[in-house]
């Protein structure tokens, strides 16, 4: 065995393959279904919570950035935690701690329900984030470590297309609870699927599938690490509205977070037994694989980031409306992933990896021809074809990731996967706000400068109530211009997201297709 495939000391022994599920059996099916379900619930949490806000604040007061922490205090436990899910799941078993994370991400969506105020609402769903963090690596370690070879990757389609789902429902879920009974219901819903869930993993999963691992933890690897994704994601949250680097907080969180990534890697060159097996590092593949992850984060997450509030904001739809807008992109996603589970053993994967990216592509191009007066098929033909485009993706690249590496690697690397591609769906959506954000200004202005009152052209052009030379009239007309300099801005991201995706193709390139994939191996 070479070096890129070798785990150190006190790797896990693998299970006999004798008791891998099938995914046509009963057992098989309800395993995946839960492992939906639990990471479904998660997925979901982390898109519709934020449409709640203004009912939240309308409930409790308050200042919008305190409740802002509501979101934030989420994603900073789901992503400092979530290192820690592959570690937990190789010592004490997978189904054990999928199992815990998911009553511990129900409890907390319970007390989130209950909270009275603002302080205790923040601090269940901090605790929230941790039985996330807990579930979400657990549900794809479950899938590669228990379907036999043939049925790992449609298992993995599946997963990934339902969760797609989940995901583009959020926004649909969200607004019919708030419109039928309060926002309490957001959390409230999770309580039913999380136990659904844990029955299932706790009736059809046998103990067998659990793994345990002798290698000692790296506390510093691990603190180090922490100290890096807290303060990227703090600046990369707050950013926007503390003005970036003119921000003494956000100078002191950068700085944090750059000696946290500096501590981490002399940790995990010197020691013996890192946070991260360094075999991982050897491989190639392997790596190559999760640069592209990150930029495949950095594109996908910012459209669904910044896709609603435009719907809502300047095309006028409700929250339900625009969730109702936002469900073809789920089902395109989730048709592409269950047709790829069955042709990525037939098929190269890089081909159909091109394939996603040229119909995302197509897709950003039809959204940078958005209008405000367009309605609703536009938008809708464009979110299938993204969905598709994005479903053609997300299974083949599991499959090249995990189809080199030793299979005693496998929770480090689905470990290390996932936080990739977390870290680039943060910096993806901060960057796309700044961008819109810098655009809007930009817009705004040269708008602007084109309305002179003493041109009779302009004036005599323009409605009675926008008249510039009085004072209700120029306050309509200021209003006319920052719609269409917000319109224009987000024309402007999805050009950008377009280059970006068509940029991203060549680093095919530098991942190989993969030897034939065991079943240890895939993923």
């Amino acid at each position: 065995m070479n070096a890129a495939a070798t785990p150190t000391d006190g790797a896990p022994l693998e299970t006999s393959t004798s008791d891998q599920l099938v995914l046509r059996t009963a057992r098989g099916r309800w395993v995946l279904a839960a492992t939906v379900l639990g990471s479904g619930i998660a997925f979901l949490d982390s898109t519709v919570v934020g449409i709640a806000l203004p009912a939240i604040h309308r409930d409790f007061g308050g200042g919008v950035g305190a409740l802002q922490w509501v979101v934030t205090g989420y994603s900073l436990t789901l992503a400092a935690f979530l290192l820690l899910g592959g570690s937990l799941g190789d010592r004490f078993g997978r189904r054990r701690i999928f199992s815990l994370g998911i009553a511990v991400f129900a409890v907390f969506s319970a007390a989130c329900g209950v909270a009275p105020n603002a302080g205790l609402l923040t601090g269940a769903r901090i605790l929230q984030g941790v039985g996330g963090a807990l579930l979400t690596p657990g549900s794809l370690a479950i899938l590669q470590a228990s379907f036999r070879a043939e049925d790992t990757s449609r298992a993995i389609g599946a997963w990934s297309g339902l969760s797609g789902v989940a995901s583009a429902a959020g926004p649909l879920i969200g607004g019919y609870l708030l419109a039928v009974a309060s926002w309490r219901w957001v959390f409230f819903i999770n309580l039913p699927v999380g136990l659904l869930a844990l029955a299932a993993i706790l009736v059809f999963m046998g103990r067998e599938h659990d793994r345990q691992r002798a290698r000692p933890f790296d506390f510093m690897g691990y603190g180090t690490l922490v100290l890096f994704i807290v303060g990227l994601q703090l600046a990369l949250d707050r950013g926007t509205t503390l003005d970036w680097f003119n921000s003494p907080e956000i100078l002191t969180e950068t700085v944090l977070a750059c000696v946290g990534l500096y501590l981490f890697a002399v940790q995990t060159i010197t020691a013996k037994y890192p946070f991260f097996d360094r075999a991982l590092a050897a491989d190639r593949n392997f790596i190559s694989c999760n640069v592209f992850s990150f930029f495949i984060g950095i594109l996908m997450f910012s459209t669904m980031a910044l896709q609603p509030p435009m719907v809502q904001g300047l095309l006028g739809y409700s929250v339900f409306g625009a969730g109702l807008l936002m469900i073809p992109g789920g089902f395109g996603s989730f048709t592409a992933m269950f047709l790829v589970g069955r042709l990525v053993s037939r098929v190269d994967p890089r081909l159909l990896i091109v394939t996603g990216l040229s119909l995302s592509s197509f897709a950003l191009y039809q959204m940078s021809h958005f209008d405000l007066t367009m309605g609703a098929t536009p938008f809708m033909a464009a979110m299938v074809c993204q969905g598709f485009g994005t479903g053609l993706i997300f299974v083949p690249l599991n499959v090249m990731t995990f189809s080199t590496i030793d299979p005693a690697l496998r929770a480090d690397g689905t470990t290390m996967y996932t936080l990739t591609r977390s870290i680039g769906s943060s910096i993806g959506v901060a960057w796309m706000e700044a961008f819109h954000t810098r655009q809007n200004a930009v817009a705004h202005a040269d708008l602007a400068a084109s309305i002179q009152s003493n041109n009779s052209v302009v004036t005599h052009g323009l409605p009675a109530y926008m008249n510039p030379l009085s004072l209700p009239g120029l306050q309509s007309l200021n209003g006319e211009i920052t719609r269409q300099a917000d319109m224009v801005a987000y024309l402007d991201v999805y050009r950008l997201m377009m280059i970006v995706t068509l940029a991203v193709i060549p680093l095919l390139l530098f991942i190989r297709k993969g030897r034939t994939i065991a079943h240890g191996a895939s993923a």
